[in-house]
């Protein structure tokens, strides 16, 4: 029996309202919360978030995302997290890769490369 897989991707954003969209959209089927963490947006960002099924929650704006990382972290609802920018995309290729390592079951912290 396959086991179900458990996966948060939290996307932490500011005015990413032209980005936001092509980033929840690359998840796969499996991940089973959207969690974004909106700095203040002043655009669409957070209503196009909800549109797309994600929870929004407001974190102070500190201009950068890792002084509120942690306490984003802690909101998740699943063991397996995965960070991303607003500007980042997950591939086909990701989506197995990922898969594999929850469950496998293997790994406390996995790092991908990013193309530029």
């Amino acid at each position: 029996m396959k086991k179900t897989l458990s996966l948060t991707v939290i996307i932490h954003t500011k005015d990413d309202e032209k980005k936001i969209k092509d980033c929840i959209q690359s998840l796969p089927d499996y991940v089973q919360e959207i969690l974004v963490a909106d700095m203040r947006s002043r655009d669409k960002t957070v209503t196009l978030a909800k549109q797309l099924g994600a929870r929004v929650v407001t974190v102070q704006d500190h201009g950068v995302a890792e002084p509120e990382r942690d306490k984003t972290l802690e909101l998740a609802k699943t063991k397996w997290i995965l960070v991303l920018d607003s500007d980042e995309r997950l591939t086909p290729f990701l989506h197995r890769k990922i898969s594999k390592i929850i469950e496998e079951d293997s790994a406390d912290a996995v790092a991908f490369p990013r193309k530029i």
